[in-house]
Order: structure tokens, then C-alpha cells, then sequence
């Protein structure tokens, strides 16, 4: 009995001098890890401090400091399927908006600016963000380093479309004796391992006029609908962003045609296309934009 006494009396002098800091330790709410990295080449560029997120019925709230910069978003869910939940935000006065993914408790997203063409966007708005509570920053730059050399040929070629140059002058060769559509695919279709891809696709319809300029008529596009962000945009002035049409954040279904007509100096005008998509890696979700381009000839 004496033996059995003093065997008790050194446990419960052990639960108490260790069990109130175990059961501290583990009711403090974890924290969360962040990155953010360019959305077009996946290269990461900051980490993110002072990360909050909420989620209620219908919405997500995410708020953590980007290189000093706090940055706040407010989303509502548009969808869901196996893969998580998705929601967007509202276009802001300056163009901005994000598309987020959330999947097994980790967030990803991406910003999106409509008003700015692929080559003029900041940093500001052409990052993507990933969020989680079980991995550590070492695995979230281990879950896109993998993503990067996994589909290092589709972001190159993404890159190598957002930085080509309109046409500096424009040679006889560059002139159709005909009329012909031009045309542009951003699709994740055709990409391995992703968990959601769509296309945006485009056409327009040019003919030369005089000197570098073409007019541009019967715009069509089709959607695999995907990310509200996802479309064609067409520019006047691509290195400076002056924008003749986008297509709708909310496009209809099928092959969708666009009146007007538009006017464009082949030196500074472009026609693009843009994507967002998706995988999963190790549970952790990870998004990006493809692009493509043509110039107006």
C-alpha cells in the first residue's frame, strides 16, 4: 500500500507540474503559414504576416499583410464540388478582384485585374496567395516549387504571351491580302493534374485598312465557364492599357458573339485571352493564371 501511495503521489506531482502547460499548449489556435508568389510563373516572392480568415455560410473573409500592406478580402461562394469551395469578390472601382479556392482548410487565390493588360500588371495585382494551418512555410515553397517544375512548359509559354510585343513597324509581310480571324486559347485543359482548368477562348475578325491600321469586327468567345475572372480582353494600347472590350465576369455558355466594330494601330494593340486554374498537392491548393496572346494583324 505504502509502495502503491507513493507511486500515486509522484504522478499526480507530475500531471501537476507538467499537464497545465500541455493542455495550454494545445488549446492555443494554430497559426497560419503564408506565401504569396507571382500568379503568372509561380515564383514566390514574399511571406504573409498576420493572417485571419472566417468563414460563414456563403462568404470568406481573409485578411493578412502582404510586404507591409494589409490586404482585405471579403468573398462569396459561387460553387462547390469535391475539391473545396469556391468564391469570389466583387470587382473593386480600380479593377481588382480575387478568385480563392478553399480545400481541406488550406485558401489559395489569386488577384485579378481586368483593367490592366497581362504586361502592365503590378505586383499588387497579379499575385497568388496560399494559406494553410498544417503545412509550414518550408512545405508550402516545396508545394510550388513541385507545381512549377511540374508545369514549367505551359508557364513559360504563359509568360513568353503576357511579354510579347505589339508589332514595331509593320512590314508588308505583316499585312493579309485577306481578311482573316484572329485568334487566341488560354486553356487548362490539356494541363496534368489539375483539379479544375476551363478555357477562354476568342476570335475577331480583322481586316486591314490603311497604313498600321485594321479594323477589328465580330467578336466571339467561349468560356468553359471556370472563374469569373476568366475571358478575352481586347486593347487599343497593350503597353499602356487602354482597353477596347472584355468579355462579362458571368459569361453565358457556348460560343457568344459581341457587335462593334474597333479601329486599332497594329503597332500598340493586342488580343488576349486568360485562364485561372488549379491543383492539389499534399491536400494544399495552389492557383494560377494561363495567357495567351495575338497581335492585330
Amino acid at each position: 500500500m505504502k509502495f502503491k501511495s507513493l507511486v500515486s503521489g509522484f504522478l499526480v506531482a507530475a500531471l501537476l507540474s507538467i499537464g497545465p502547460n500541455v493542455f495550454a499548449d494545445a488549446s492555443k489556435p494554430q497559426a497560419f503559414e503564408g506565401i504569396a508568389y507571382n500568379k503568372a510563373d509561380l515564383n514566390e516572392f514574399a511571406s504573409l504576416e498576420n493572417i485571419k480568415f472566417s468563414q460563414d455560410e456563403g462568404y470568406l473573409e481573409v485578411s493578412f499583410e502582404l510586404n507591409g500592406k494589409n490586404i482585405e478580402i471579403e468573398a462569396v461562394n459561387f460553387g462547390k464540388d469535391e475539391n473545396g469551395n469556391k468564391y469570389a469578390t466583387k470587382e473593386r472601382e480600380d479593377g481588382i478582384s480575387f478568385n480563392l479556392l478553399e480545400s481541406n482548410g488550406n485558401i489559395t487565390g489569386v488577384a485579378v485585374n481586368t483593367k490592366a493588360s497581362p504586361i502592365n500588371q503590378t505586383i499588387e495585382d497579379a499575385f497568388g496567395f496560399v494559406i494553410s494551418k498544417s503545412a509550414d512555410q518550408t512545405a508550402l515553397k516545396q508545394t510550388l516549387n513541385q507545381v512549377q517544375s511540374e508545369h514549367s512548359i505551359t508557364l513559360k509559354k504563359s509568360i513568353q504571351n503576357i511579354n510579347s510585343l505589339p508589332h514595331q513597324e509593320l512590314s508588308l509581310t505583316d499585312v493579309r491580302p485577306m481578311a482573316a480571324d484572329l485568334h487566341v486559347l488560354a486553356s487548362g485543359l490539356s494541363v496534368p493534374f489539375l483539379i479544375s482548368g476551363g478555357f477562354s477562348e476568342g476570335w475577331v475578325y480583322s481586316s486591314y485598312q490603311t497604313q498600321q491600321f485594321f479594323k477589328l469586327t465580330n467578336l466571339r468567345y467561349s468560356i468553359a465557364y471556370n472563374w469569373p475572372s476568366d475571358g478575352v480582353s481586347l486593347w487599343y494600347d497593350y503597353l499602356n492599357s487602354n482597353q477596347a472590350y472584355h468579355s462579362p465576369a458571368w459569361p453565358s455558355a457556348g460560343q457568344q458573339n459581341v457587335g462593334g466594330e474597333w479601329i486599332i494601330d497594329a503597332t500598340k494593340g493586342k488580343f488576349a485571352a486568360e485562364t485561372t486554374v488549379s491543383a492539389i498537392v499534399k491536400l494544399v491548393p495552389l492557383m494560377w493564371t494561363i495567357y495567351d496572346t495575338a497581335n492585330i494583324r
